[in-house]
């Protein structure tokens, strides 16, 4: 994963090759922002040897009272996996005016 931080908000990238859309499933849930993928096995053999598995995916990142957990948005495309967590009003910076 990739976590880039853009002035008012994150943004996480995952890579989930292999995975569609409607496979993914994010929730937030205890302060944790919770990503799992999986696809239904299209198994024609029975398996001998596995050395990876696209199956299943499942990632936790853990949030701070620093976002704002009603504005997580989500992209889905080629793969990558793209989630926008803004921050919340008081961990943006702010400038004072000087009297």
């Amino acid at each position: 994963a990739n976590i880039l931080e853009h002035g008012d908000k994150y943004e996480i990238i995952l890579a989930l090759p292999g995975f569609k859309k409607e496979e993914v499933n994010i929730r937030v849930e205890k302060n944790a922002l919770v990503v799992e993928a999986e696809k239904v096995a299209e198994s024609t053999g029975k398996m001998k040897y596995r050395e990876f598995n696209f199956e299943k995916a499942k990632r936790t990142f853990n949030l701070t009272d620093t976002v704002d957990l009603n504005k997580i948005s989500a992209k889905f495309n080629e793969g990558l996996l793209h989630i926008s967590v803004t921050k919340s009003e008081v961990a943006q910076p702010k400038n004072v005016e000087i009297l």
